[in-house]
């Protein structure tokens, strides 16, 4: 769970203007964004360099989420939450809430981080790097870099956190489109053991 609350908050660097340039940016994200009923997307986390999470996520507004794992499924259709653990067949059932730190809630990403982080725009090899810096101190990273492509996908993040330790994250494959929702719902199949939490 760790590695996926590491997860929910990759895409923070969707956040932050506070100046010309880079404000143009995040408010095209932001009307990007709007104009989005959801999307797919491949993900691969690094810490110091080495590989350590690989996965795809789709997401559906306005809150329903689902995370594929090499060993877990987190699903989330805005009314409850299914944890699935592949290896031990067994999934876990709670009660979706907004402010869950394991699940993303991309409204308030794009939406209400910017008033808490100052903004730098810079290119790298012609792709925008929008540099963040927490206002706020009780925001869980203090830094974060986003790598922004011309269509206005991000293809890398880099979070650093109030101990200095950074992690990244590289994207590929955007596909700008609403998954199904067949997507954000979970069936325990037989011999699966379901705790129900809610």
């Amino acid at each position: 769970m760790k590695k996926i609350s590491g997860l929910i908050c990759i895409l923070m660097a969707f956040a932050a203007f506070f100046g010309s340039t880079s404000a143009q940016t995040v408010k095209k994200m932001q009307d990007k964004y709007n104009s989005l009923p959801g999307f797919e997307v491949q993900f691969e986390q690094a810490n110091a360099g080495i590989s350590t999470l690989k996965g795809k996520l789709f997401y559906k507004k306005p809150n329903k989420m689902r995370a594929e794992l090499k060993n877990l499924i987190m699903i989330t259709d805005g009314k409850s939450t299914w944890n699935y653990q592949k290896s031990s067949k067994k999934v876990i059932i709670s009660t979706y809430e907004e402010n869950d730190a394991s699940l993303l809630n991309f409204s308030k990403i794009v939406f209400e981080y910017p008033k808490k982080c100052a903004v730098k725009e810079s290119l790298d090899n012609g792709v925008t790097v929008l540099d963040f810096t927490a206002n706020d101190k009780k925001m869980q990273y203090a830094h974060i870099k986003c790598w922004v492509k011309p269509d206005l996908s991000i293809s890398k993040i880099e979070l650093t956190d109030r101990a200095n330790h950074t992690s990244s994250f590289v994207f590929s494959g955007w596909n700008f489109s609403a998954p199904s929702d067949s997507q954000f719902t979970f069936e325990p199949g037989k011999g699966v053991q379901v705790i129900d939490l809610r």
